[in-house]
């Protein structure tokens, strides 16, 4: 999903321990199918029996050739009732090898993209009876030069963009390759296609990568057999999915099925009702696993894994440009050096992270020191690639630790996987009941609401899935991003620090149970013993790496205006705007700037007016010409910064219509962002005319001067 891309050091949101990087795991070909629990139901198009071997046909003796021929003697009895037998299995053998394959590829992020390409192909698998002749893979796991109409004649495609329309990380090597190709007609003809596209509208470059993939497709000779949809995270992802999912299921049973490939049957409305029933109560497709445990079982081999792990030699110092050399699988560990709140005390004790991962071995039987490393299953590709926060070899708690997310709510597919291996029926009928449509109103309330944790789940249902199988199923740590709040002439060289700010992510489920945000948390706990040292204090490592902003970066000249928007800790990287900016004043004689407005949002200026000293410095010394603060709990009615904008309103058009003026938004993606859209085309619209608010948003999009960072 479009997720925020920008300058970053360790996590946005929330990693589990010391490692804020990660990325998707790839998709894979398909490996051996997982074995079928006892009393679950096959399908029966996965459960045809092979055909039995061809009978060699009677032949006439030499002396009867000249004569007519004699008519064929007529089985009866069991005889014929065994003929009709073979001559059904060797015409369905032979439809079987008509049906052509499907190829599902996906480019996520966040892993909502490939949970579905992943529910995609299980369905042609259990349901369409394609069996081996489904593969779903990412787009770089796959490649360009494999696709073609020969080896893939049919796909859909599954893809989101992340940060301003960019593609993820699993699909950026494909994206440029197929865009680099352009228009070549020729080059995909005979395939048929259809995509997915993911994505949240609160995002200028909205669905920019499904879109374009798209485009390359037709572009290069693809045929679309199903019309392609984009998918808007603020409708609602799922209702939108799981309709176009509904009419993809017939669309792709008659492209992979050639005239004759099935038995020609018009189903009553009766079946029809039947079918639809059935459909609504099959719960998400049983996950394959792509890869294998082998336990160490040298003691010498274990013993020397496990004294890494406790003692690790690390690099504190940099030695090459650190945009370009460190990443989410290989970051540097930066020192943490100093901290201190921006937020008034807060009431009563606070919490900090629990080492919930030692609890989730406990429940799974494992012993935590135990060294194991993985490879792929049969068909797979490298294990690295598939587990890439998982190195080889590693201890279970390493694994737990810093490789794997354990927290986030789980996804159908692990739902499916933990309900294979309950500790009862009923266990398993819940879970699995989860994991279908008519179980999507649980599925709402019990997950997405609750926030269950993996440790939630192992208690409650009394699952024990294989090891490796959970390996497999748990999606990676994800990185966080948070906004640089320092300027620096090279702010990812060797030797310059970077500031962070974040808030710590606490909220209450509606069973009252507390849900804590991964990475905040954590980071709070390493900080703790920082705040409110004066002394230097020789603090823990933190793996980091830096990502572009985009465009999201200070304008290079001072003449045009500068509107900055970015309420809570979206002000963060507007003090490094502002840094500078101060830097650039000093630097030259010219008297031409043009004006710099914030426009920041907070609680209570006494609890969480963040920067709240140096935004006063930036204002004494003309930095900063105007600081608007909208304080939303200190009267009756709440206030906002769209409020403010609507405020000043003629003053906000006036600024934006100058040459060069640029506009910047950093923050909640969910109400802020939308909010200050709406309020910068209402007050642009209220001096041009109606209308005309829009096109001149998406006029200054397109130029880089209206730049959001935002998420969600």
């Amino acid at each position: 999903m479009d997720a925020k891309e920008e300058d970053a050091v360790v996590p946005k949101e929330e990693p589990l321990t010391a490692t804020v990087a990660s990325e998707e795991p790839t998709e894979v070909a398909e490996a051996a199918t997982q074995p079928e629990a006892p009393g679950i139901p096959v399908n029966a198009a996965a459960a045809t029996a092979a055909p039995l071997p061809a009978q060699p046909t009677p032949t006439a003796p030499e002396s009867d050739k000249a004569t007519a021929p004699a008519a064929p003697a007529k089985t009866v009895g069991g005889a014929a009732i065994l003929a009709k037998l073979r001559a059904a299995r060797a015409a369905k053998a032979k439809s079987t090898d008509a049906r052509l394959p499907v190829t599902v590829l996906f480019a996520s992020q966040t892993g909502t993209a490939r949970e579905i390409a992943q529910s995609i192909g299980g369905h042609c698998r259990e349901s369409l009876g394609l069996e081996a002749k489904a593969r779903v893979a990412a787009l770089d796991e796959f490649g360009l030069d494999a696709l073609t109409p020969a080896t893939v004649p049919v796909l859909v495609l599954v893809a989101s963009s992340t940060g301003d329309g960019d593609p993820p990380d699993n699909g950026t090597r494909f994206y440029g390759q197929i865009k680099k190709r352009g228009r070549a007609p020729d080059a995909l003809k005979g395939m048929r296609c259809t995509v997915l596209g993911l994505g949240d509208s609160n995002y200028t470059q909205f669905c920019r990568v499904p879109r374009a993939l798209r485009s390359s497709l037709l572009a290069q000779g693809a045929a679309e057999f199903y019309p392609g949809r984009d998918a808007d995270e603020v409708d609602g992802l799922e209702s939108i999915v799981e309709a176009w999912l509904e009419g993809l299921w017939p669309a792709l049973r008659a492209a992979c099925f050639p005239a004759g490939a099935e038995e020609d049957t018009t189903p009553d409305e009766q079946s029809k009702k039947d079918a639809a029933a059935s459909r609504d109560a099959q719960p998400a497709p049983l996950p394959e696993c792509r890869v294998a445990v082998e336990w160490i079982k040298d003691p010498v081999e274990a013993d020397s894994v496990l004294r890494k792990e406790w003692d690790p030699v690390q690099p504190t110092t940099p030695t090459q440009d650190a945009e370009a050399e460190y990443s989410a699988e290989d970051p540097f560990f930066a020192r943490l050096s100093a901290a201190r709140w921006l937020t008034a005390p807060a009431s009563g004790d606070r919490k900090v992270l629990h080492c919930e991962f030692d609890a989730v071995i406990a429940e799974l039987g494992l012993d935590a020191d135990r060294v194991f490393r993985v490879r792929p299953a049969a068909g797979a590709e490298a294990a690295g690639a598939l587990l890439p926060l998982v190195p080889a070899p590693c201890s279970v708690r390493r694994a737990f630790l810093e490789g794997l997310d354990l927290t986030s709510p789980p996804r159908k597919s692990l739902l499916r996987l933990l309900g294979e291996h309950a500790r009862d029926a009923d266990a398993r009928a819940t879970l699995l009941r989860w994991t279908s449509r008519a179980g999507r109103d649980e599925y709402r309330r019990e997950v997405l609401e609750e926030r269950p944790a993996l440790l939630d789940l192992l208690r409650r249902f009394g699952s024990r899935p294989p090891f490796a199988a959970l390996l497999d199923a748990l999606p990676p740590l994800s990185s966080r991003l948070y906004s640089i709040t320092n300027y620096a002439e090279q702010p990812t060289k060797v030797g310059l620090g970077a500031c962070i700010a974040l808030s710590i992510v606490r909220s209450e489920r509606p069973s009252g149970a507390v849900h804590e945000g991964v990475a905040s948390t954590w980071l709070e706990r390493l900080a703790a013993p920082l705040v409110g040292q004066e002394s230097a204090v020789a603090g823990p490592l933190v793996p980091v790496y830096f990502q572009s902003g985009g465009a999201f970066h200070p304008p290079t000249s001072l003449e045009g205006p500068l509107i900055m928007i970015g309420p809570g800790t979206g002000v963060a990287p507007f003090l490094g705007f502002l840094e500078e900016r101060r830097a650039l004043r000093q630097a030259t004689t010219s008297t031409n700037c043009g004006p710099a407005w914030l426009f920041f949002g907070c609680r209570h200026p006494d609890h969480d007016f963040l920067y709240q000293s140096e935004l006063d410095s930036y204002l004494a010394d003309g930095t900063l010409d105007r600081l608007e603060v909208a304080f939303s709990r200190t009267q009756a009615h709440k206030i906002y910064v769209q409020d403010k904008i609507r405020d000043l309103g003629a003053e906000v058009a006036e600024l934006m219509l100058r040459p060069g003026a640029g506009v910047f938004v950093c923050g909640d993606g969910m109400g802020m962002a939308a909010g200050v859209h709406d309020a910068l085309q209402s007050v642009l619209s209220a001096r041009l005319g109606d209308g005309q608010g829009a096109s001149v948003l998406e006029s200054m999009a397109r130029e880089g001067r209206y730049v959001r960072d935002i998420w969600t």
